[in-house]
């Protein structure tokens, strides 16, 4: 499939608590937006606003005390039919890299383990790709493979495994990646190998990315679309030159304004 092309597509998303007592209180509504291949969708906002309901609604990972109450999640995968409703497309059609990646590994299993497990889980021999997950990571800068498949999650420091997790999204030849805050609590020097592993995936393996992100400054360095959130609605979405240079609405202004006094003016506009 060519560059540029839609790989997700969402539609009149709602979010919403499964509780008798409060059934209209939704958490995100109405919300529409599209990932294309090749192409980084950046999503901003305040915490609270609803970015994290909406990357763990479009891998089928709500909590159980919520619900996707209405809209379309559609993939169009390559080969084959979109696939909808959502659910259906986790792991070999879509990754997701966690704030929290510790979170997503259980600590009395290996590294290599939970990669075997994972990739049986999807329907591949793991044996047959020994060698390749090897040289997985050694493309993701881990000299020392058989080390690191040796170790346990605890003894792994997380800008660790968040590679681990971009690797699986390699292993499994995904094509849409979804990060919620890929960066968070790492240092500068891991966060800036973490968004060069995304932006590698972008360019190399036409992988469609959406970016969630507090950190303008990513936004600005890897997005092309940009869709702005505000209680659980997108507010203003455009290309990121667009919206930094002149954004319609009053909340996007506060947010870009609230960065640039954090952090002066942003080193670029975005990629052309």
């Amino acid at each position: 499939m060519s560059c540029g092309t839609t790989i997700l597509t969402i539609a009149g998303l709602r979010v919403s608590l499964c509780r008798s007592d409060c059934p209209d209180r939704h958490l995100v509504s109405d919300l529409s937006l599209q990932v294309r291949r090749g192409r980084v969708t950046g999503l901003i906002g305040e915490s609270g606003s609803g970015k994290s309901l909406t990357c763990l609604a479009v891998m089928d990972l709500l909590p159980k005390a919520m619900r996707q109450s209405g809209g379309r999640i559609d993939l169009t995968a390559a080969p084959g039919p979109t696939l909808s409703p959502c659910g259906c497309f986790r792991g070999r059609q879509a990754a997701m890299i966690m704030q929290n990646p510790m979170s997503c590994f259980d600590p009395i299993f290996t590294i290599g383990r939970h990669i075997t497990e994972t990739l049986v889980a999807h329907g591949l021999n793991a044996p047959r790709h020994t060698q390749r997950i090897r040289a997985t990571f050694v493309e993701l800068g881990f000299e020392q493979p058989d080390e690191i498949l040796a170790a346990y999650p605890f003894q792994l420091s997380g800008g660790m495994l968040q590679r681990i997790m971009v690797s699986l999204a390699l292993l499994l030849e995904a094509e849409l990646l979804i990060a919620d805050e890929p960066t968070t609590d790492l240092d500068v020097i891991v966060q800036a190998r973490i968004l060069d592993l995304i932006d590698q995936l972008r360019r190399e393996k036409n992988v469609g990315v959406l970016l969630v992100t507090h950190d303008l400054g990513v936004i600005a360095r890897l997005a092309d679309q940009v869709a702005v959130m505000q209680n659980g609605r997108i507010v203003e979405s455009g290309p990121v030159r667009d919206i930094f240079s002149g954004p319609s609405q009053a909340y996007t202004r506060d947010l870009l304004a609230a960065h640039f006094s954090l952090y002066g003016r942003l080193a670029g506009e975005g990629r052309a």
